[in-house]
């Protein structure tokens, strides 16, 4: 197949594809799974034996939320270390994030950004939506057993204010189970690499404009351009070739005959 320039839909297929192999060969579905489940578990384990007398006597007033948080980035979203105190408008900033979010909110916000600050990944915080995106997997979409256990809690997960309050639940419950923090950042830490590798792809990406580059680049990328796209291509050469071939001989029939006119 000759070399060709990479068209959008193209680039938008291979990240995606990209994307799915990297979440496959570094099992971060496996480890959401495992996160979830070592704090809901944690959290099922030690709640108050007053609250669980309270669940086994009265079920029909009492029940487990099941919560989920859409966007794990939301738990960012909350801190204050962002915002830097010589900015203008700076307390205006902390104050809002302050009648948005409940202080616990805040303070676990705060620890997650400043725990990836260190490792020089906050920077990709705001990339959870940056193209590629997959509908295989869903790395950002995080579930827990929450602690309260009341039907007055709204338990619909689908707008802004129930994550934020999703949010707090498990931002209260980390900050006084250290366990449960650290299990949550180390998946947490997984997401950001991840979302590093997407802004790898685009720069890459943003140098790469051929087939025989992404070959010579990123072979595995190639491979899959060429299952996908590769033998539709090769008919369209072929078509060429033998055009081109046809062309010549007509050519050539027209020389013979120029030969034959003057001999």
């Amino acid at each position: 197949m000759k070399s060709r320039t990479i068209l959008k839909y193209q680039y938008d297929e291979i990240g995606t594809f990209l994307c799915n192999t990297y979440i496959e060969k570094n099992h971060l579905m496996k480890k959401k799974v495992e996160a979830q489940k070592k704090i809901s578990d944690f959290m099922a384990e030690n709640l108050p034996d007053i609250v669980k007398q309270a669940y086994k006597q009265y079920p029909d007033y009492f029940e487990l939320k099941k919560r989920n948080i859409y966007d794990i980035l939301r738990f960012v979203d909350a801190n204050t270390s962002q915002y830097d105190p010589k900015e203008p408008g700076y307390l205006a900033k902390i104050e809002n994030k302050k009648r948005n979010y409940k202080p616990e909110s805040v303070e676990f916000a705060n620890y997650i950004y400043d725990s990836l600050n260190k490792l020089d990944l906050v920077k990709y915080s705001g990339s959870s939506y940056f193209g590629y995106r997959t509908s295989k997997y869903n790395v950002f979409n995080f579930d827990f057993i929450g602690l309260e256990i009341s039907k007055s809690c709204d338990s619909d997960n689908s707008s802004y204010y129930n994550s934020r309050d999703s949010v707090h639940v498990i931002a209260k419950y980390a900050l006084d189970h250290p366990e449960v923090k650290e299990i949550f950042l180390n998946y947490f830490i997984e997401v950001m690499k991840y979302l590093k590798f997407k802004k790898d792809i685009s720069c890459a990406f943003s140098t790469i404009t051929t087939t025989n580059m992404l070959k010579n680049e990123i072979p595995e990328a190639y491979d899959f351009f060429y299952k996908k796209w590769g033998k539709e291509y090769e008919k369209q050469d072929s078509c060429e070739k033998d055009r081109k071939k046809a062309e010549k001989k007509a050519q050539c029939d027209k020389i013979e005959g120029l030969r034959a006119a003057i001999s």
